[in-house]
């Protein structure tokens, strides 16, 4: 009788586990908010394009207070940690501040006529057009006065874009290679918001990395080159992501 009771037990737990791989994992948020909302995303056929000027961010995990505990974490935590130390530029780490900085000052004295995030937001404008949207493009100056004052065009939903674009290196002995973080948010023209997501793309196969900080700024038209590329590639599974609807939702990250 034993026997059969423990039997009987395991093969309970057996369904309750097959049941539990089974069961779908739950939608992601933003893919809820876009469903939710698909009438309203649908029927926005004027859409203004908040984007802001370029910055660049340089994080070298191996030299900040995070390194430990991002590196108990994985990929995964490491990712999200250049998220966090990318976006913004939030770090108070001063090298990570510094670097920051002098990357960015170096990419506005060379590239003083070309914007990567206007040409990021031209090229979501551009999709946007091709499938009967009116579009408008409005750059925007990163700081929470001009977003809290902004009052966008009447009649425009609004695609708020916020991009980081950077180089980090996970440790003090790896190489920096490129790191694109993405934010947007859909607001309808009364200012709903429809969707938003964050996500971070963290390019391990680049050719274009460099083993120092020195050597990144030396070579400053490479690392340009390919954080321009990485940001087009995103442009149409971005666009995908928030303004198409199917069965089978295509998105921008995993």
């Amino acid at each position: 009788m034993v026997q059969v009771a423990v039997k009987g037990i395991s093969t309970l737990l057996l369904i309750a586990f097959v049941a539990g791989c089974a069961t779908p994992p739950p939608r992601p948020v933003y893919l809820q908010q876009k469903e939710a909302n698909k009438e309203l995303i649908s029927s926005s056929k004027q859409i203004e394009i908040i984007y802001h000027p370029d910055e660049y961010s340089v994080v070298d995990i191996g030299g900040t207070k995070a390194q430990g505990l991002l590196g108990a974490l994985g990929p995964v935590g490491l990712l999200a940690g250049f998220a966090a130390l990318i976006a913004h530029s939030a770090t108070k780490e001063s090298r990570a501040e510094n670097r920051s900085a002098e990357l960015t000052k170096l990419m506005a004295d060379h590239y003083a006529e070309q914007s990567l995030n206007k040409e990021f937001a031209t090229q979501i404008s551009t999709l946007l057009q091709e499938s009967g949207h009116t579009t408008l493009l409005t750059q925007l100056p990163l700081s929470a006065d001009s977003v809290r004052n902004f009052q966008g065009t009447e009649g425009y939903a609004q695609l708020w874009l916020r991009t980081s674009l950077g180089y980090g290196a996970a440790s003090l002995t790896d190489s920096f290679k490129p790191v694109v973080l993405v934010e947007y948010t859909l607001k309808d023209s009364t200012g709903k918001r429809l969707t938003s997501r964050t996500y971070t793309k963290y390019f391990t196969d680049s050719d274009h990395t460099f083993l120092t900080y020195s050597s990144l700024l030396s070579g400053y038209q490479q690392a340009h080159d390919e954080l321009q590329t990485r940001l087009a590639e995103m442009s149409k599974p971005m666009y995908t992501e928030v303004f198409e609807f199917s069965d089978d939702e295509t998105v921008a990250s995993k």
